[in-house]
């Protein structure tokens, strides 16, 4: 084994693995692992997903959940448009579970983000995603040169 000195390649990189073990004797009384997506077009609630040309965008997803989750990681998929993310849970009892803000996007930034602690969002509750959008020429990290018109981009959330 190489030590951990040496990188296995040449190239200094992150290794962003993960490795879940659970041990028990006993059968668990809810699912361990599960992913809950907000993902693409089909949980946007505030029109489609098309970001014009020269324009600034927020996009608002929701999801119901259908039980209880125990969340330990979101991760966040924004692209170079991105500008702004936000993410929250609001419960039956109209609580409001803060899982992610990012005031200014950085698309270096997008993968996951593990919480301290577990992140204990009830059954019924309703996760909001919104991303802010860019897709003027002040967007210094826009692809388009001018701008052009975007409908084909990924909104991705997922929380573990």
């Amino acid at each position: 084994f190489p030590s951990h000195d040496t990188p296995p390649t040449p190239v200094e990189q992150m290794d962003s693995s993960v490795l879940f073990i659970h041990q028990s004797k006993n059968i668990p009384s809810r699912r361990i692992a599960k992913t809950v997506d907000l993902h693409g077009h089909s949980h946007i609630v505030n029109g489609r997903f098309f970001i014009p040309a020269d324009s600034v965008v927020t996009l608002h997803c929701k999801k119901k959940i259908e039980e209880d989750i125990s969340a330990f990681s979101i991760l966040v998929h924004a692209h170079h448009l991105a500008k702004s993310v936000l993410a929250y849970a609001v419960t039956q009892n109209n609580d409001t579970i803060h899982l992610l803000k990012i005031p200014e996007w950085n698309f270096n930034w997008q993968f996951i983000y593990k919480f301290k602690q577990f992140e204990i969002i009830p059954k019924n509750s309703t996760i909001h995603y919104f991303v802010k959008y860019d897709n003027t020429v002040n967007n210094i990290e826009n692809p388009h040169h001018p701008p052009q018109n975007v409908h084909a981009y990924s909104l991705s959330l997922s929380i573990f």
